[in-house]
């Protein structure tokens, strides 16, 4: 019998290519965002992180005890999910700074493009409780999380949609927005001011999904460079359990870096957007 070798390699990459030549764009993005979520709690599975998430509930309750939004009460649903930087306040610290700056202001609406499960389209509701909130994620199952993170904590101003297309931001975008987004690297094709105009008023924290030579980024950067003000800012990988100033010594070292770590990229990137006519921040 003739031994036939099968080449899965190549046969994954010829129907990758058809799925991406014959599946519409938006049933693509559903596609990979829900295998993306089912992966990423598989694997917070495997290394253990629901027995993590039980030992600080039972030592610190469902509310957030520290952060931007102390005493937000957080869902059962998360233990699926890595719970520990929302709960202690450790999450993207690195940015927390500008959002103190931005509670002072007011804006015509708030979008966060990328939510998950809404932490920030929440937290910012309870912020500018007359404001209207839309958290925008692709994946079905963020969008229920959302609403019914919304609903938990008596939010009564967000709303979940799925898909951000450049088309609706400029139907839609009001001036004076202010735009949070983590949406995987697709920021370089959406934040176009000269096609969505209403970009110019707008004040965004931006995640950056690139890496070195950083030529999407530095677009990204120059497209506002005549209309706004530009920080940036990176990821910092050390210690963040010393942050807390909480005992959690009820961990071992590994479940410690899975409570208060983050798997980002040392080289993880955010700006911070702010237009310059804009009262001075």
């Amino acid at each position: 019998m003739t031994n036939i070798k099968i080449n899965t390699a190549a046969i994954r990459g010829w129907l990758k290519t058809l799925f991406n030549w014959f599946v519409p764009e938006r049933i693509q993005v559903l596609f990979w965002s829900v295998r993306s979520r089912r992966l990423s709690h598989a694997r917070l599975r495997e290394w253990g992180m629901p027995e993590v998430n039980d030992k600080l509930l039972k030592a610190f309750g469902n509310r957030c005890v520290q952060g931007l939004f102390p005493d937000m009460v957080l869902p059962n649903f998360l233990r699926s999910e890595q719970m520990g930087p929302f709960l202690l306040g450790t999450y993207e610290q690195e940015i927390a700074p500008w959002f103190i700056l931005l509670k002072s202001r007011q804006f015509s609406m708030i979008l966060d493009i990328g939510s998950k499960f809404g932490f920030y389209a929440v937290g910012l509701a309870q912020w500018f409780p007359p404001t209207r909130v839309i958290a925008f994620d692709t994946d079905p199952w963020a969008q229920k999380a959302t609403r019914d993170f919304a609903q938990m904590n008596n939010v009564h101003n967000v709303e979940a949609l799925g898909y951000c297309s450049p088309k609706w931001m400029s139907s839609h975008l009001l001036p004076n927005s202010l735009i949070i987004s983590d949406c995987e690297g697709y920021e370089f094709i959406l934040f176009h001011p000269e096609s969505i105009p209403n970009l110019k008023t707008a004040t965004m924290i931006i995640e950056s999904h690139d890496a070195f030579p950083w030529e999407k980024h530095g677009k990204l950067i120059e497209r506002f460079r005549d209309t706004h003000e530009v920080d940036e800012i990176s990821f910092d990988p050390g210690d963040r359990s010393k942050r807390t100033g909480m005992d959690l010594s009820f961990l071992n070292p590994s479940e410690l870096t899975l409570a208060v770590g983050e798997p980002r990229y040392p080289w993880q990137k955010w700006l911070f957007i702010r237009p310059k006519a804009a009262d001075s921040l």
